[in-house]
């Protein structure tokens, strides 16, 4: 993994320098150039220890050279120059060695991986890509080779690109006369115009799930007990953050080095965010939500720090701390409406669970008694959580007074938590 590490690096400063071998070059360029000869050499005598025979574009000299003949070092002198400054002979021997034997009759770069740097609508920042060129269309390279298309894959995760621009890249990829710096240049010139794209998009509306959650008790949490609580908390949305890209990572394939949900805290709030992307539907994000807050109750009552909130879908933008759109408006207004420690679905997120309703008890549950303020609407769906009955009543000592305002809380999330288990002596929610 650190060799293919190290390659997708040089790969990457290769394209970023311009590097064209046979060409006069800076000094950067002279020390990616060594870099080139030192790897391709590596991984040349590699090949040929297990392939005698093996050769790149015939040339006469490597396939003459033997690992084995340790005697003749003119002959390794000479291969050693010829890998010098060579990017083309370095992309042939990436490709054998991580994308597979390239057939014979087919062009040149085939098997070849590709570099580009694009910006992402959906996570608002560059990240770093690699594809193969194989049969005709470029596929998603991370560890390994994918049968994943680059033109799905940045569809899905970066910009929905426009048909003039997929044209561009299929008319690209039918030209078989090009060496694989041509292509590259070529294919630089393609992700300018989407990045230009992109970013142009930027400041439109998307859709996605949207979560609020706000900490009970935050006025005046300095002083309630002698506990470093801004240590605890900023650890606290620490690990949550963490939790919330696991999470997303599991739902989304290829997704592990995107940041497609995103987590914004300010003072007692923490705000969550999910795009609708091409191949996931409303509920799926919704269950995605729930199970995140379902993680952040749990957590958060155990370590003494109630907590509450509101899911719901729509539209929204965001840009550093700051949020807009509809589906802003939605959830925050809701998610301050229900007396209690818990996560309820605002009236948009419930329309969707009642039309695509499917394989939700385990983590969202309908509720007949979900405790909203005076002149709200009732609604009807909640996260479903679980605390160790101890590690509640621990979190209500811990309240100085049980004045009516604030016990209404606590006895209103006792009665969901454990009314089951008082009834009948069964915990029917774990």
């Amino acid at each position: 993994m650190d060799e293919l590490h190290k390659v997708k690096n040089l790969i990457k400063q290769i394209v970023e320098t311009k590097f064209v071998s046979k060409k006069a070059l800076t000094n950067e360029q002279k020390i990616i150039g060594n870099e080139i000869q030192k790897v391709s050499y590596h991984f040349f005598t590699e090949i040929k220890a297990e392939h005698p025979s093996y050769t790149i574009d015939k040339n006469p000299l490597l396939k003459k050279y033997s690992v084995n003949d340790e005697t003749d070092g003119i002959l390794e002198s000479q291969v050693l120059d010829y890998f010098l400054d060579n990017s083309e002979a370095f992309y042939e021997l990436v490709a054998y060695k991580f994308c597979g034997k390239r057939k014979r009759k087919k062009y040149y770069v085939e098997n070849h991986i590709f570099y580009m740097r694009l910006f992402s609508n959906i996570c608002s920042k560059e990240y770093d890509l690699y594809f193969v060129n194989k049969n005709f269309e470029l596929y998603l390279f991370e560890n390994d080779m994918t049968n994943v298309f680059f033109i799905e894959y940045i569809n899905d995760y970066f910009i929905e690109l426009p048909d003039e621009v997929v044209g561009k890249i299929r008319k690209l990829l039918q030209q078989k006369d090009l060496v694989h710096y041509e292509l590259q240049e070529k294919l630089n010139a393609i992700s300018e115009e989407i990045n230009r794209y992109s970013k142009g998009c930027s400041y439109k509306l998307q859709n996605g799930a949207i979560t609020f959650m706000d900490f009970l008790g935050w006025k005046g949490l300095w002083q309630s007990s002698n506990r470093n609580h801004l240590e605890t908390v900023s650890e606290l949305i620490q690990n949550i953050e963490m939790k919330v890209q696991e999470f997303t990572y599991d739902i989304f394939e290829y997704s592990s080095n995107l940041e497609l949900s995103k987590l914004i805290s300010i003072s007692d709030t923490i705000a969550i965010f999910t795009p609708k992307l091409l191949k996931c539907d409303e509920v799926q994000l919704l269950k995605l939500h729930a199970k995140i807050a379902k993680y952040i109750l749990e957590e958060c009552v155990t370590k003494g720090y109630p907590i509450r909130g509101a899911i719901t879908f729509g539209e929204y933008n965001t840009k550093n701390n700051i949020m807009i759109g509809p589906g802003i408006d939605e959830c925050a207004s809701w998610h301050e409406t229900c007396n209690w420690i818990g996560v309820h679905f605002t009236p948009s997120a419930e329309f969707l669970i009642n039309a695509g309703r499917r394989n939700l008890s385990n983590l969202i549950v309908k509720e007949d008694k979900i405790p909203v303020k005076n002149g709200y609407p009732k609604v009807a769906y909640c996260v479903k959580w679980i605390i160790d009955k101890e590690k509640f009543m621990e979190l209500t000592r811990n309240v100085k007074a049980l004045l009516p305002e604030i016990s209404s809380k606590y006895m209103n999330t006792y009665s969901f938590l454990y009314r089951e288990e008082d009834n009948d002596g069964k915990n029917g929610i774990s």
